[in-house]
């Protein structure tokens, strides 16, 4: 028995009630294990709890979306016709490569925008030059004071007109501001497999009486 996190859209063709899998498997063992996938299915959906907290690593994900498909509830169970098993998971949605139930069910490397950078462009307002505060800037352009480091700097401004001002902007706000994208950790927040630990001592039964 396998619980992917993953389901295409495509899938639905090895869905139980389709006459190619009844005629695969023979009627019983596939009432056994559509049972089976059910049981599962609805394990995972119990497990999901509605809440506007954000779920703790290790605990099952907090569910707020109110769309029809795009939600983790969103679970099928089917069949697949080349391990002869089913397979039960919410239907994949968000970055099709790496979908969100999937990074919510294992655990992955988040990465996002940081907001508090800017790219400079030539034509843009950008950082020209950074001193310390003890300093007194002479520019006639206009100034910033910016805490950085545990000190406070004086930032000067100016309109970027070179590829050499640009880079020096840029390296600048990078400086005080950190790195354009952010790289983080989220965390686990299994509920797939703790469904199948918590039905599995069913399996045996149901397959002794259905198959």
């Amino acid at each position: 028995m396998r619980a992917p996190v993953k389901v295409d859209v495509a899938f639905k063709r090895f869905f139980y009630d389709r006459e190619m899998v009844r005629k695969k498997l023979g009627r019983k063992r596939t009432k056994a294990l559509r049972k089976a996938g059910l049981t599962i299915r609805k394990a995972a959906r119990r497990r999901l709890r509605r809440r506007k907290r954000v779920s703790r690593p290790g605990q099952s994900p907090s569910v707020r979306s109110t769309d029809t498909f795009a939600t983790l509830k969103n679970i099928q169970a089917g069949f697949d016709t080349f391990a002869e098993a089913s397979v039960v998971g919410p239907i994949g949605f968000g970055n099709l490569a790496d979908p969100v139930p999937g990074r919510l069910e294992h655990g992955a490397e988040v990465r996002r925008k940081n907001p508090r950078r800017a790219e400079r462009r030539i034509g843009d307002v950008g950082e020209i030059d950074i001193e310390p505060t003890s300093k007194t800037s002479k520019r006639l352009t206009s100034v910033q004071i910016v805490s950085w480091d545990k000190r406070d700097w004086i930032v000067t401004f100016a309109t970027l007109e070179t590829p050499e001002q640009v880079r020096r902007a840029n390296e600048i706000n990078e400086r005080l501001y950190g790195p354009a994208e952010i790289i983080g950790t989220l965390e686990a927040r299994p509920f797939m497999e703790p469904a199948v630990e918590s039905v599995k001592d069913q399996f045996v039964d149901l397959y002794v009486k259905e198959g």
